[in-house]
């Protein structure tokens, strides 16, 4: 089967984007962020957090305020106030090519552009991720891409742990 894309309006997210492979349906907003804000196999409940009342924020100084809007998010570490919490509360650039999306965000007042692509497998339940954030500052800036995931409550999560026999040095880590 091959992958469907549909725009449709989103809870209190306004307009995103949706593709599913028949298996799984992944959305993005892209009236802000970019977020992904669905994740669900199909006849499923999304397994992302969902900020639908907007109890969460953050104040950014005379930058407005940040709102945590739920599921899945690009930022920056180190993590610096207001920076970090530059709203992304602006619409999105969006370009779909077959089973990709990619979505870009407006740069911010701290000249950073934060790109996400998804890749939706034509028929496993698997998305690929790549996350990009483009100093356009014209001066050097250091700093690390940070992808954060907010989850529902109830879910269950299963991670594939090292197995590699290392002696005393660490290999199973989790954060």
């Amino acid at each position: 089967m091959s992958v469907k894309t549909e725009k449709k309006v989103y809870n209190t997210y306004g307009e995103c984007i949706f593709m599913s492979n028949g298996t799984l349906t992944v959305g993005a907003t892209v009236e802000m962020g970019p977020r992904i804000i669905y994740l669900a196999l199909d006849g499923k409940k999304n397994v992302l957090f969902e900020d639908n009342d907007r109890k969460y924020s953050e104040k950014a100084g005379d930058y407005g305020t940040w709102y945590n809007y739920g599921g899945h998010r690009l930022w920056c570490s180190p993590e610096l106030v207001p920076e970090t919490y530059s709203p992304d509360n602006s619409k999105v650039d969006y370009t779909i090519d077959g089973n990709k999306l990619t979505l870009t965000a407006p740069k911010t007042p701290f000249g950073k552009v934060f790109s996400v692509e998804l890749e939706l497998d034509e028929t496993k339940p698997l998305v690929k991720l790549r996350h990009s954030v483009k100093n356009v500052s014209g001066k050097p800036a250091e700093y690390a891409a940070w992808a954060i995931t907010g989850l529902t409550v109830g879910g269950v999560c299963m991670v594939p742990l090292s197995t590699a026999k290392t002696g005393f040095l660490p290999n199973r880590s989790l954060t």
